[in-house]
């Protein structure tokens, strides 16, 4: 599959995919690996709730780097990597973006919207954002019977999925 056909896909997975593998690194620098139910912003911004004394929410306030990946590893293959920057959202006007993004997938999928008072000081979940910082997809190539024998990633620009 060329660059361009991978590209493709990782578009229809940004549309379509719903839990995102999320890897942090834990204090001793060891990696952690959570699935949290996610959505994109027309920019490729990933937002997400998760409770604020998580791992992986402890995590990213003492680092801010994480790694996304995108797959489906039961349909056409393929994914899109992502390595982010991620923190927790904590003023009002970053906070109404992410619930509009957030609220819009919800409503899409028939779940109940949320307010700015489910993410409030008191509440148990924060909502949180993951900025890509670069974007790799893969590209196989295969032996004369078909078989995948190796798999070479290809960076692409952020402005090639939005």
């Amino acid at each position: 599959m060329a660059v361009q056909e991978r590209v493709k896909r990782a578009k229809e997975l940004v549309r379509t995919v719903r839990h995102v593998p999320l890897a942090t690194v834990n204090e001793d620098g060891s990696p952690l690996n959570s699935p949290v139910f996610a959505t994109f912003d027309s920019t490729l911004n990933l937002y997400w709730a998760s409770n604020a004394d998580a791992q992986h929410s402890d995590n990213i306030r003492r680092d801010e780097r994480v790694f996304l990946v995108l797959f489906d590893s039961m349909e056409k293959g393929g994914g899109l990597y992502i390595e982010a920057r991620a923190h927790e959202i904590s003023n009002a006007a970053e906070l109404g973006i992410a619930l509009t993004v957030v609220n819009k997938k919800r409503t899409t999928l028939g779940r109940a919207e949320v307010g700015a008072g489910d993410f409030s000081s008191d509440a148990i979940q924060r909502l949180y954002c993951a900025v890509p910082q670069k974007l790799w997809v893969n590209v196989s190539r295969h032996d004369t019977e078909g078989r995948v024998v190796s798999d070479q990633r290809h960076e692409i620009m952020l402005g090639d999925l939005i």
